[in-house]
């Protein structure tokens, strides 16, 4: 069984039976600014995401680095990417073209943890994030990190349409 159909499991056993997922969303940060890309899975349009976090590492202080071997390692520790895919829930509008399209335009607030490189997260527009009723998106996937909790906001633009589509 390969990683893909690993987290389809993990989706299907997650959501008490099998819902698609509306998403895909792939990043790589380093240090608090990430950048990355997520794909409408219904219609293969694609997007740009840029943003900041702010990640929280157990047991890991940067402060003072040189250009040693050990501080190199600790610089690449900073580096890191993950992909993820997203259920979007508390949509009113039942196209799931429409609605992925709407959810990933624009800016977006989002939070996480990592535990054994399986990443949970929850992502919302931001404008929308203490409206408890309007559109959020748990997102399941694979992080380089080993354990972290995150935490950040990010904008989107469209790129282009792609023929990826169910």
């Amino acid at each position: 069984m390969d990683t893909s159909e690993k987290l389809m499991v993990m989706a299907c056993q997650m959501h008490h039976g099998c819902k698609l997922p509306d998403y895909l969303y792939c990043s790589h940060s380093g240090g608090r600014r990430g950048a990355g890309v997520a794909v409408n899975l219904w219609n293969g349009q694609s997007y740009a995401t840029v943003g900041a976090d702010a990640t929280y590492v157990p047991k890991q202080i940067y402060k003072g680095m040189r250009n040693t071997a050990a501080d190199i390692k600790k610089m690449s520790q900073l580096l890191g990417g993950q992909c993820s895919l997203g259920f979007i829930y508390n949509s009113n509008d039942l196209n799931p073209v429409r609605k992925t399209d709407d959810f990933l335009k624009g800016a977006a607030a989002s939070a996480g943890a990592t535990l054994r490189n399986v990443r949970l997260g929850v992502t919302t527009p931001s404008s929308e994030w203490k409206n408890l009723k309007s559109p959020k998106a748990v997102e399941i996937g694979l992080s380089s990190d080993k354990a972290d909790i995150d935490a950040g906001a990010s904008i989107s633009i469209p790129l282009l349409q792609t023929p990826i589509k169910y």
